[in-house]
């Protein structure tokens, strides 16, 4: 029988063949997780953003205008995607970066609307304890104005009974 012996590799192609492939796949990695990670930095700017204006509401306040701001981000957001999968990479770009204004107006106006939510609850709060005893006092008031009325009339019909007994006897 003949046989063969195989053929070894030299550790020099060996190492060669694994940097090799450890380039190419990290170079495919590369580019998607770049994407990814600007992707996931606009989802968290998203996710603080919608966490600032659920506060502002938490608080008593309205945001309409920073609720609309963001709808048109996440919007836009959308319309970037679907760019980027149909594979217009500049048209994605522009529409992320004009999301990315919009969620940074909306995160720097959060605070002073939060900030005036915070004002007009605590005057609520201000006015009601203050307006408590005023209508504790007005209706003290008026139940006693009644009290008395009834009880003039409790004495005049008393009256009107002794003259009626009076003038029978």
């Amino acid at each position: 029988m003949n046989r063969t012996k195989p053929k070894k590799f030299s550790v020099l192609n060996v190492e060669t063949l694994i940097i090799a492939l450890s380039v190419i796949t990290l170079t495919s990695m590369a580019a998607p997780l770049a994407n990814s990670q600007e992707t996931n930095t606009l989802d968290s700017l998203t996710f603080q953003a919608f966490s600032q204006v659920a506060n502002v509401y938490a608080l008593g306040g309205q945001a309409p205008a920073l609720v609309d701001e963001l709808n048109k981000a996440l919007s836009l957001l959308q319309e970037s995607r679907v760019s980027q999968s149909s594979g217009n990479v500049t048209q994605a770009t522009a529409l992320e970066s004009e999301a990315r204004s919009l969620i940074s107006d909306v995160l720097a106006r959060a605070p002073s609307a939060a900030h005036q939510a915070s004002v007009e609850s605590s005057n609520k709060i201000i006015y009601t304890v203050a307006t408590i005893p005023i209508i504790v006092a007005i209706s003290t008031i008026c139940f006693y104005a009644v009290l008395r009325s009834w009880s003039r009339y409790e004495r005049a019909k008393l009256f009107e009974l002794r003259i009626v007994e009076k003038e029978n006897a």
